[in-house]
């Protein structure tokens, strides 16, 4: 049973940006994420298949910043692999948040960073879940009610989590 992790979610609104993209902010996941209770070593349900024991979580979104979706949590342990997380993203508001967050925690002892690119479309997830599958971290976001929104651009959600190194090793 995969753990529920509450993100922050930053919505697109009509009224806040129009067209031009960049409506949508990223914010700093220490202040708009949620810590998961229980975040030390993982289980051993951790090692194969399933849930995974997380911490620091947020969804950081912005309107018309491109990218690829992609499920599977990608460690962003230097400068370099926050680089080429970012290589196919152009929003610089989702950059400011996804280096922000990599800033805080570089230094956390024993936990990785990892981000995921979870949604392209007009509509954010609230909340996601992380397991494992088939051997490897996955975000799977939660499936948006049936929505209302028309928007003229897509908008990129990214889930970053951290993790306990432990659980990278599946």
């Amino acid at each position: 049973m995969a753990v529920a992790l509450n993100l922050a979610l930053v919505a697109c609104s009509d009224d806040e940006g129009g067209e031009g993209g960049g409506d949508a902010t990223a914010s700093d996941p220490a202040a708009s994420g949620s810590q998961t209770p229980g975040s030390g070593s993982p289980s051993p349900d951790d090692q194969g298949e399933g849930s995974v024991d997380a911490g620091v979580i947020t969804i950081l979104d912005q309107t018309n910043a491109g990218g690829n979706l992609s499920p599977a949590a990608v460690p962003l342990r230097s400068q370099a692999d926050v680089d080429a997380f970012l290589a196919d993203l152009s929003g610089d508001q989702l950059a400011e948040g996804v280096q922000s967050a990599f800033d805080k925690h570089a230094d956390d002892e024993g936990r990785v960073l990892l981000g995921s690119v979870i949604a392209i479309g007009c509509d954010v997830p609230k909340d996601a879940t992380l397991s494992r599958q088939d051997g490897e971290l996955v975000v799977t976001p939660e499936k948006v009610a049936a929505s209302r929104n028309e928007c003229l651009a897509a908008v990129t959600s990214v889930a970053l989590v951290t993790v306990d190194e432990a659980a990278l090793k599946g």
